[in-house]
């Protein structure tokens, strides 16, 4: 398994994974927490988790098959028979039992609404259970495809419209593992009652979210345009990206409410093209299809669905994975940045939420601050200066250029960043210092 286009001939990836790990699209909701019953991981909430008395809610169980053949999953849902006064009958549904047929691999999420009384005791602990009565895999032979722990990683841009905005309404909630043998339990408040109830018929439902159907392993899918890639990247290169790129970055910062000086703009994009040209050199050479970069995997994803894009360099990188590429980027800028300070960033956990909150506040138009916008791509983009030059450029008269920009934030500094200029200033001279 595993291979990439390099020129014409077919080049195999070193060390491919023999056996799939299909996305963790359950881990990306819920931010990790499962449990495993047999074939299944799963997660439940309530939707919302506060309820005016005599208004609905729902029962929401989240299922991740580990498998690559159908699996039968049979649930009932049990609430209070009483609400904290010991009035009875205060919480009832139409139906609190539903079985789904999984198809292989498939993730989606069951749903059973639930109506409280008007009458209902206002109590901030209420307890919901979701009880697996049965998880069966109708075929006897049937081969992992997804990790315990999880899957593999999973870029939601990739997905329908219609299940984006699906996942994005259940990353809100608060997904629980606890409870007993296959039951998992959540808690849920009861408020005083106001406005109006909606109307709803009180039927269980399953909204699938993935299936096999919808996903190829990474490795077969740039196999299969290894052609299209084999035209992609030959541009993948400083002299065709770095003009966008820089353009691309200067409209981000602007969109996030801070603006940054020109200087500032061509270190971030210098570690942005580096890491470009890296990944299209690595998919040249050959190596592990897992070890390529996130964005890499997306464009193959994007080739798949429209091969004519293989012609369009510019726009995959800077409209259609751009995001990717950032957070894919910043990961590899704190690399860079440590292994030359020799400081310590945090765990990849750490580093991750840290990319993720400045792609979220680029993308959103949430304002910045230096903090976050020289550490780490303008200090990698100083590491990276000498290896990333354009035609005619003078190293050291862009050292000079950062300098400067740095000198104009001074403004901006305190107890909090005060390391992060130290950093930056002492990067910059030390690149000063090589080409005395």
């Amino acid at each position: 398994m595993g291979a990439i286009f390099s020129g014409t001939p077919f080049i195999k990836m070193k060390n491919a994974p023999q056996t799939p790990n299909y996305p963790d699209i359950l881990g990306s909701i819920t931010g990790g927490p499962r449990r495993q019953v047999s074939d299944i991981q799963c997660a439940v909430s309530t939707r919302p988790d506060r309820v005016k008395a005599g208004h609905s809610f729902e029962a929401v169980l989240l299922i991740q098959s580990m498998v690559d053949v159908e699996v039968d999953v049979r649930v009932e849902v049990e609430f209070p028979a009483h609400d904290i006064k010991k009035q009875k009958n205060m919480f009832f549904t139409g139906s609190p039992r539903i079985k789904v047929g999984l198809q292989p691999a498939e993730v989606g999420y069951i749903t059973i609404p639930i109506s409280c009384s008007p009458k209902t005791t206002p109590h901030d602990h209420y307890e919901l259970k979701m009880k697996l009565l049965e998880v069966k895999r109708i075929s006897r032979q049937a081969n992992l495809v997804r990790l315990p722990q999880g899957g593999g990683t999973f870029t939601k841009s990739t997905l329908d419209d219609k299940v984006q905005q699906d996942i994005t309404g259940l990353q809100t909630l608060s997904f629980s593992m606890q409870g007993g043998k296959n039951v998992l339990q959540d808690t849920f408040a009861i408020e005083p009652p106001g406005g109006l109830a909606s109307l709803r018929e009180l039927k269980p439902g399953w909204v699938s979210l993935w299936s096999m159907r919808d996903y190829l392993d990474d490795s077969v899918i740039i196999q299969r345009v290894q052609a299209e890639l084999a035209q992609l990247l030959p541009h993948f290169t400083r002299d065709a990206l770095f003009k966008p790129i820089l353009q691309t970055v200067q409209e981000y910062f602007k969109q996030a409410t801070y603006p940054i000086h020109v200087a500032e703009a061509i270190f971030i994009t210098k570690i942005l093209v580096l890491a470009v040209e890296r990944a299209a050199e690595q998919a040249r050479i050959g190596g592990n299809v897992d070890d390529l970069p996130n964005w890499f995997k997306q464009v193959a994803r994007i080739l798949m669905q429209d091969k004519r894009l293989a012609a369009q360099p510019v726009f995959l990188i800077c409209k259609q994975v751009f995001p990717t590429l950032l957070e894919d980027t910043i990961k590899l800028a704190f690399t860079m940045t440590s292994t030359v300070t020799h400081e310590n960033f945090g765990s990849p956990e750490e580093i991750q939420d840290y990319a993720n909150s400045i792609v979220d506040a680029l993308i959103g138009g949430q304002q910045l601050t230096f903090a976050r916008t020289y550490l780490p791509l303008i200090t990698a983009g100083v590491i990276a200066n000498a290896r990333v030059t354009m035609p005619r450029e003078q190293v050291r008269d862009t050292l000079f250029m950062i300098s400067r920009a740095l000198e104009q934030r001074g403004g901006e500094r305190d107890e909090g960043n005060q390391f992060i200029f130290e950093m930056t200033n002492h990067l910059i001279e030390r690149g000063l210092e090589s080409y005395q």
